[in-house]
């Protein structure tokens, strides 16, 4: 929790150390194809790993090389299934990254982002419901094409570490998106 808070201070110390007329606000979404990445599956049991996942964000950057991103994403479900029964799992959080943009062209930039990822966890079987949630890492990578100077698209590979119910498991979100300045 005392790392949770320190990093959080951190980024809002750093937001305000930068002038507000160097920076340039954006908002923007995300869909794609959310994978969790399940072990250990006892023999009998079937798991649907893949579903549509979308993430929601909006950031500030604070020069061509360096912005701070915060937003929302759901994975959707992933479905276990043992014979006479079934149950899903969901997850969603939020997230706060900070984002290295490298231009490789007027038009084209790199991105690598680092986070913090607040997610939370549902599991309903058998006429129960079960949730929690825990903070970890977030890492990913992904290729911006900015159609104008306030307009992208966006195509990023992430990873969340879902930390909840004793269990830290992995989930990827490859998605597509745009994002909007002004």
């Amino acid at each position: 929790m005392v790392v949770k808070h320190a990093f959080t201070a951190g980024l809002l110390a750093l937001a305000a150390a930068v002038p507000a007329q160097a920076a340039d606000w954006y908002l923007g979404g995300s869909l794609g194809g959310s994978d969790w990445k399940v072990s250990d599956v006892p023999a009998g049991v079937s798991v649907d790993q893949t579903d549509v996942g979308y993430k929601l964000f909006g950031g500030v950057a604070f020069t061509p090389n360096f912005a701070l991103e915060g937003g929302y994403a759901n994975f959707g479900k992933s479905t276990v299934s043992v014979p006479g029964a079934s149950g899903n799992a969901r997850g969603y959080g939020y997230f706060l990254d900070l984002v290295g943009i490298l231009p490789v062209g007027p038009q084209f930039g790199l991105l690598a982002r680092l986070g913090a990822f607040n997610g939370h966890g549902k599991i309903e079987a058998a006429g129960q419901t079960e949730s929690d949630s825990g903070t970890d890492v977030k890492v990913g990578v992904g290729l911006q094409y900015n159609l104008s100077k306030t307009i992208g698209v966006r195509g990023e590979w992430e990873r969340y570490r879902l930390n909840a119910f004793d269990d830290k498991q992995d989930v990827d979100l490859w998605s597509i998106g745009v994002t909007f300045g002004f």
